[in-house]
C-alpha cells in the first residue's frame, strides 16, 4: 500500500473510532477494549495488501458516513 493510501487508511481509522466515542455509540470502558484490539489487529496484518486493502475500503466508507453525518 503506498504511503498516501496508509496515511488515508490510518486517518480514517481514527476519525471512525472517535467518533463512534464521541457519539456515545460506546462507553469509554468499550472503546477503549475495542479500539485497541482493533488496533492490535491492524498491527498485526498491516503486512497482508489484501487485508488492508479491504480495510481501507470499509473505513474510508465509515468514515465517509460519519463524515455526512455530522
Amino acid at each position: 500500500m503506498a504511503g498516501s493510501n496508509l496515511d488515508q487508511f490510518i486517518a480514517d481509522f481514527r476519525l471512525v473510532w472517535t467518533y463512534r466515542r464521541q457519539a456515545g455509540h460506546l462507553s469509554a470502558a468499550e472503546h477503549e477494549a475495542q479500539y485497541g484490539a482493533a488496533r492490535v489487529e491492524a498491527n498485526a496484518r498491516s503486512a497482508d495488501p489484501a487485508w488492508v486493502e479491504s480495510e481501507s475500503r470499509r473505513y474510508r466508507a465509515l468514515a465517509a458516513q460519519n463524515e455526512s453525518d455530522q
